[in-house]
């Protein structure tokens, strides 16, 4: 990816070639990690990383945790 440590939406579409739809769900299940920052969606390249080579039951933790995914779309 690149040297930055959150990246967007689309930037993390590109990075695992998903669609928005695919990466939304992905992310508001828990599966993806990701940070909300005002309005915007972030993702954690190193949880993306993790995420992609496998590792996605230790990266996904759920909850309310800001990497968790949580239920924040819900609010």
């Amino acid at each position: 990816m690149s040297d930055k440590i959150l990246i967007s939406v689309d930037e993390a579409m590109a990075a695992l070639s998903l669609g928005r739809s695919k990466l939304l769900e992905l992310t508001y299940s828990g599966e993806l990690p990701s940070i909300k920052v005002g309005r915007r969606r972030l993702f954690p390249v190193d949880g993306l990383t993790a995420w992609a080579s496998g590792e996605a039951a230790t990266v996904a933790s759920g909850g309310n945790s800001p990497l968790g995914g949580g239920n924040d779309h819900l609010i």
